[in-house]
């Protein structure tokens, strides 16, 4: 058993035949700092853990062979998963932030500042598909209609949420 050492703030606990690898407390923020040329490697048998200072909060999981998931105050947020990534709550993305989708990032939805784009750059069709009965373009309060599209039924055209052309079996209305 060996006791344990001290040291003072800014006295930096140096490894290695360089120095490359220091420990270190400022005096404010505390550091394990990598000044080598190679990697600096944090290896565990099961899971590597960030937790918060009293350990009553997870930060960071890295899970062997499985998830790496981030928290905001003890609750997950971001998780990677066999498949892909999970997130719980919102992704928010500043004016001209796109969410990209395909290969050539072909579908992209964004804000442009002044307004909101769903843009199809790729080859092909854009298409707009639902397994419910109907397709609905409303306004802001989701009661005004300006268009709805019948699945098996008409397709009918608003005006100040009063039809003013629809499609019937024999033709429009």
């Amino acid at each position: 058993y060996t006791a344990d050492q001290s040291h003072g703030d800014n006295v930096k606990a140096k490894f290695g035949a360089g120095n490359d690898l220091e420990v270190y407390h400022s005096g404010t923020h505390s550091y394990i700092k990598d000044t080598g040329t190679g990697n600096l490697n944090i290896q565990a048998s099961a899971s590597i853990n960030i937790l918060n200072a009293d350990s009553s909060d997870y930060m960071a999981r890295f899970n062997d062979n499985g998830a790496v998931q981030l928290f905001h105050d003890g609750s997950q947020k971001l998780a990677t998963t066999s498949i892909g990534v999970d997130v719980t709550g919102n992704v928010s993305l500043p004016d001209n932030g796109k969410a990209t989708f395909g290969a050539g990032n072909d579908l992209q939805i964004y804000h442009s500042g002044t307004a909101s784009v769903i843009k199809d750059i790729g080859t092909g069709s854009f298409e707009i598909q639902t397994n419910g009965s109907e397709v609905q373009l409303t306004g802001n309060a989701g009661t005004d209609y300006m268009l709805r599209a019948i699945s098996n039924g008409a397709v009918k055209l608003y005006y100040d949420n009063a039809t003013k052309l629809a499609t019937t079996s024999t033709g429009v209305d």
